[in-house]
């Protein structure tokens, strides 16, 4: 299961890099996942889309993006800053969304109980079950323990005292 949720990160990270470099008018001549020799691959249009041997990796082929090829028509090369930027960093950008939306995913389902500070249980022979009543030494049964903002009950259970 982590193999494949990986995979489906490096797939998006890839496809991120793909789109952008397409809604910039850069070509795009591969889109593979995986490294080494080839497995099987299918073209559309002007990309060939495929999967290697060694699946640690992927790439999106970008004309001009290699110092050592011709730059091409509308290849990478010739591209504004800008859309340079948005090519490398919409990887990245991919992932911060990603990574929102696993956790706003698990929250979701999950959910969460309780958002703050909370005393469960307080041990009988601990300094907190003495400071709570200094003067009987016992955890108040009726009044509300510490909250997130930092508010503490007097011993007569009725007033904060903001600590």
């Amino acid at each position: 299961m982590v193999f494949l949720a990986l995979m489906a990160s490096l797939v998006l990270h890839e496809a991120g890099h793909y789109w952008a470099a397409r809604a910039t008018g850069m070509k795009a001549t591969e889109f593979f996942v995986g490294f080494g020799p080839r497995l099987w691959s299918v073209s559309r249009g002007e990309t060939e889309f495929g999967i290697r041997a060694v699946p640690l990796g992927g790439y999106v082929r970008i004309a001009g993006m290699n110092p050592l090829e011709d730059p091409a028509d509308g290849g990478y090369a010739e591209k504004k800053f800008w859309q340079k930027s948005l090519v490398v960093l919409i990887g990245v950008a991919i992932h911060f969304a990603l990574g929102y939306l696993v956790f706003a995913g698990v929250f979701w389902v999950d959910g969460i109980d309780y958002l703050g500070t909370r005393i469960e249980r307080v041990e009988p022979s601990s300094p907190a079950l003495a400071a709570s009543r200094p003067e009987t030494g016992s955890w108040p049964s009726t009044e509300r323990p510490c909250t997130a903002g930092g508010t503490w009950w007097h011993t007569s259970g009725s007033d904060p005292v903001s600590g």
